[in-house]
């Protein structure tokens, strides 16, 4: 059970499945009392989400776009700050620059190394949050198509890198070697079946086996990353969106996903808010601090304005709690990101 699609919404036959399936869609079942208004109510919803106007898409594009190009011109402009420091290196006095490497480390080593940082042309966007918020349904709607199997009862186990690839195809990087071949890594090609309802469906059930684990989710996934390479505008910009398995599903995945962040242009987090508020001080919190220590240890600046908080699933909170529940979360997040502008960077 992979996707929400209609189609598969009609395969279930159990009320407790069918509104487990509904809190993973984001869908209340409030005053629902039968499996028959439950299903008709996902369809409407779905069907309503079919027909939303694409513009949603488009500007998200649009954004995404103009961050990226920002992104290249500071990058440019810091590259050739590095060069000139590096002749001005070459003519500092000796005793001088002995002085000064003494106090901050090896100073030409660090310009290497951020320049050969600087000079990467992928540009990561991080999608992280709690499991069931809805990243992967972010993603397909910033990518503007349902490329990402959202699942309603499984879980996303591993990291997906979206690249831009001329021939839809997966790469699969083992966490040790494919049990068949020996080799790290496992190529497949993705095609369309002449035998499943749709293409897009085809695909979905394609890509969802690498992505998702339904059963034995503390045992994992067997791949330590997944690269999705696809046909699409927003990648072929050199965009490279990563979508990540749920906050505190297991510590070496929120060590990865901390990892990602001193790499990535942008950071989006999606937040369950019926879920106590969304911020719980063993998830969200830790990955916060887990991410201000990688930056403080490798002497980063925190790209604080480049982090945008999703309150998702927003229908599920009883309106006359909704204050009380963005208060929370605002003060929360206050505690753990610096210098957080609510206005612009909680939505």
């Amino acid at each position: 059970m992979a996707t929400g699609t209609p189609e598969i919404i009609d395969e279930i036959d159990d009320f407790m499945e069918m509104a487990q399936a509904m809190n993973a869609l984001g869908i209340s079942y409030k005053g629902l009392k039968t499996l028959d208004q439950m299903k008709d109510k996902v369809r409407t919803s779905l069907q309503q989400t079919a027909n939303r106007p694409s513009w949603t898409a488009r500007k998200a594009f649009a954004i995404l776009s103009e961050a990226k190009d920002v992104h290249t011109r500071k990058r440019t402009f810091l590259l050739s700050l590095y060069h000139d420091a590096e002749q001005h290196l070459k003519d500092m006095d000796h005793s001088i620059l002995s002085l000064l490497q003494s106090k901050v480390g090896n100073i030409e080593e660090n310009i290497k190394k951020h320049k050969l940082q600087l000079a990467c042309e992928e540009y990561f966007l991080l999608v992280a949050g709690d499991t069931s918020s809805g990243k992967s349904s972010l993603i397909n709607l910033i990518m503007g198509e349902e490329l990402l199997p959202y699942s309603v009862l499984s879980t996303t186990s591993t990291i997906c890198e979206l690249k831009f690839g001329t021939e839809r195809k997966i790469v699969a990087h083992f966490k040790d070697k494919d049990p068949d071949t020996g080799m790290p890594t496992k190529v497949i090609q993705l095609k369309e079946n002449p035998n499943t309802a749709s293409e897009k469906q085809s695909y979905l059930q394609q890509i969802s086996p690498f992505v998702h684990v339904k059963n034995d989710r503390e045992k994992g996934s067997i791949y330590k990353k997944i690269e999705l390479f696809w046909p699409h505008d927003l990648l072929q910009k050199g965009i490279v969106i990563i979508d990540s398995p749920g906050v505190g599903e297991s510590d070496i995945m929120d060590e990865i996903v901390t990892e990602y962040l001193p790499r990535a242009f942008a950071f989006i987090y999606t937040i369950n808010s019926p879920n106590a508020g969304g911020v719980q001080k063993d998830r969200l919190e830790k990955l916060l601090e887990n991410v201000r220590s990688t930056f403080l240890d490798g002497k980063w600046q925190l790209p604080v304005k480049c982090a945008l908080f999703v309150c998702n699933k927003w229908d599920q909170v009883p309106e006359k709690e909704d204050k009380e529940v963005k208060s929370h979360i605002v003060k929360k997040l206050k505690q753990s990101w610096p210098d957080l502008d609510p206005s612009t960077q909680i939505t």
